[in-house]
């Protein structure tokens, strides 16, 4: 059986020797497909450092730039088209189809939604709903329907924050 690990500062956590690990279970057959190991505090503390120095990072890239990593983002993602779909299967309970047809591409199709929208910002910084930051401004208008209802969600905030 498969145990999952985190993904911590650009590498993977050794997890052989933990005590906590939860099943992970299809929904739809109510099997164990995997297991997954819970971080203790020092992982979750490197975890939040290391986010915390990348969003520095992030902060500062132009958004050409970050439009260039959002369309890579997209091509790993159609490449590993069929894993994504397998996984959604398997660890969510949907059937091959919805997965193939609806839900897989809903990556893609918000990304590439949020691609559309940032030409109208004219590369101005715009709040994220639901944060304070007082280094920026209200949030663009919606430009369509998609971009709307991304605005709604944080994956909107990837060019702007």
């Amino acid at each position: 059986m498969k145990t999952l690990t985190s993904y911590i500062a650009g590498r993977w956590i050794d997890s052989s020797d933990r005590r906590e690990i939860a099943d992970v279970i299809n929904p739809a057959t109510e099997e164990v497909v995997a297991q997954v190991c819970f971080g203790d505090s020092a992982e979750v503390d490197t975890a939040v450092r290391a986010a915390r120095g990348a969003f520095e990072i992030y902060g500062r890239t132009s958004l050409d730039e970050r439009i260039a990593l959002l369309r890579r983002v997209i091509e790993v993602f159609q490449r590993r088209y069929g894993e994504m779909v397998r996984a959604i299967s398997t660890e969510m309970g949907a059937p091959h189809d919805l997965s193939k047809e609806s839900q897989a591409e809903c990556g893609p199709g918000h990304m590439n939604a949020v691609i559309d929208a940032a030409p109208a910002t004219n590369g101005t910084k715009v709040r994220t709903i639901g944060t304070k930051r007082p280094d920026t401004t209200a949030r663009p208008p919606c430009f369509s329907k998609k971009a709307c209802a991304l605005s709604r969600c944080s994956r909107f905030s990837i060019l702007w924050n």
